[in-house]
């Protein structure tokens, strides 16, 4: 339909809704956080090497039903890529211990950035 609050595919981290604030501002400390995308709200995520299937994840022995997908930079993913089990043992950044989970999800864009998509279509 056109509009600019269509969604993308990206490269997410999920981590428990209480920690996603913390964990925000960790990556983008870092510049691994890609602000032009929202971070959005899931239910279920699909679980490292399986085929996507939606899963209910535990955290800490917890059942963890409000999981933040946290929009990430390539560079983040470029690293090596691990899966949350590894990252969460060893982890490099200390976010990671908090990491629920890897995957890709389909977020909206930011409103900075539909600002910016709205601005540049006025300006032709």
């Amino acid at each position: 339909n056109g509009k600019e609050t269509s969604k993308v595919q990206v490269d997410v981290i999920y981590v428990p809704a209480n920690y996603a604030k913390e964990v925000k501002n960790e990556l983008e400390s870092l510049c691994f956080l890609d602000k032009r995308y929202k971070m959005i709200k899931v239910e279920k995520m699909p679980l490292d090497n399986t085929d996507g299937g939606g899963d209910v994840i535990t955290y800490n022995g917890k059942c963890v039903g409000n999981l933040i997908a946290v929009p990430v930079m390539k560079q983040y993913i470029d690293q090596g890529v691990r899966t949350s089990t590894e990252a969460a043992q060893q982890p490099k950044y200390s976010f990671e211990g908090l990491m629920v989970g890897r995957g890709v999800e389909l977020v909206p864009f930011s409103s900075s950035t539909i600002g910016k998509m709205k601005q540049r279509k006025g300006s032709r």
